[in-house]
């Protein structure tokens, strides 16, 4: 990755954003009775990924590793991603 630009991973707490819901596009605002509903899937996809995903992690033994990082993200500044995680492997 070049120097100017960062690379970010939502590694929780909170899992904010609903990338995760929009990636595949097969989950769209018509399949639910309002937005809260709407809203409230990609609340339970980003909860589901973080316990399937970054619950196990040991954070605190992190340091000198290698992560590999499959996920997604919405390209909005280019120099500045923010990715969300569906699969991190520690190397």
């Amino acid at each position: 990755v070049p120097a100017d630009i960062h690379v970010r991973v939502q590694a929780g707490p909170a899992i904010n954003g609903t990338d995760l819901r929009d990636a595949t596009g097969d989950i769209v605002f018509g399949k639910f009775k309002n937005q809260i509903e709407f809203q409230d899937a990609g609340s339970g996809i980003n909860r589901a990924m973080k316990k399937a995903t970054l619950d196990a992690i040991d954070t605190a033994s992190l340091s000198g590793k290698t992560l590999e990082i499959f996920g997604v993200f919405r390209l909005i500044n280019p120099k500045n991603w923010l990715i969300t995680p569906v699969k991190v492997t520690v190397k």
